[in-house]
């Protein structure tokens, strides 16, 4: 029994050591990616206020939405949100069935 746990304790000292690393390489890897999320997310808010605030005072309410294709005169419903997209103009065909 003693020859047995002269040749198995180093190997468990060796084995918990190795184990002990790597959750400590894992965990400080984790922590540091999650810091930088926290971060890009903090300097994205700061980002979009700001350039919200800057947009707010050089552009008139109206012509906030028009990089996305809704028109200024929809944009009046009051809430400040267009209801529906609908196209400028449309051409109408008409499709003859062939029997």
């Amino acid at each position: 029994m003693k020859n047995k746990a002269r040749f198995i304790f180093p190997r468990l000292i060796g084995a918990t050591i190795i184990v002990g690393l790597a959750a400590l390489i894992i965990t400080t890897l984790f922590k540091l990616l999650l810091g930088m999320v926290f971060v890009a997310g903090a300097v994205m808010l700061v980002k979009r206020l700001l350039f919200e605030s800057r947009q707010d005072a050089s552009v008139p309410y109206e012509f906030h939405n028009v990089r996305s294709g809704i028109s200024p005169l929809e944009n009046r419903n009051g809430a400040g949100h267009a209801t529906a997209v609908s196209p400028v103009f449309s051409k109408t065909t008409n499709i003859i069935p062939i029997n």
